[in-house]
């Protein structure tokens, strides 16, 4: 789907394709980009420069084979100039954190216990080398393949995987810490 978007973008300048682009991917390029910059407006700028860009590629756009690891590169090195530009780094808030559960299934007691051991979580993942956190956030929050992260993360599959490894390891001592309780 994507490759024939591409190519009616490319070659024929079609709008409704790049429309139809813009839709499908968008909401992944924004949260992808909120990893690296904790500013949604900022973010949708950058995610709206990136296309734009791909826009006035015009027939050089064809030559990409692998246009959705090309638009999250592209995202992550614009979003990496911005934070050199200005040495600013991302936190996470959270605060703004929700439980995937439906709050009225659960007693106020549980649902502090979920949002305690969830910081616990996010905190072994900030914990993480900066490379190894983004490994694991790519694969397991954006749901990317090892070769699409190593194509945007510029390294090879076996270095994503042993980064997926470190990052498990990492979060199994708090499933083992709980199991202990």
């Amino acid at each position: 789907m994507i490759d024939h978007l591409k190519y009616e973008i490319a070659f024929n300048r079609n709008e409704n394709a790049f429309h139809q682009l813009f839709v499908k991917v968008h909401s992944s390029l924004l949260k992808f980009c909120l990893i690296y910059i904790n500013d949604k407006s900022l973010s949708e700028e950058i995610v709206s420069d990136v296309m734009l860009n791909l826009w006035l590629m015009e027939e050089r756009l064809g030559e990409i084979e692998n246009l959705k690891s090309y638009l999250f590169r592209s995202v992550k090195n614009r979003a990496i100039n911005y934070l050199t530009n200005i040495r600013k780094f991302t936190e996470w808030d959270i605060d703004n954190i929700s439980l995937v559960h439906s709050i009225d299934n659960y007693s106020p007691e549980f649902i502090s216990i979920e949002k305690e051991y969830l910081k616990e979580v996010l905190k072994k993942i900030e914990a993480l080398p900066p490379q190894c956190q983004l490994v694991f956030k790519l694969i397991r929050e954006y749901g990317l393949s090892y070769k699409q992260v190593s194509e945007i993360l510029d390294i090879s599959p076996k270095t994503v995987d042993r980064h997926l490894q470190i990052a498990m390891q990492k979060l199994s001592e708090i499933f083992q810490h709980k199991r202990k309780k």
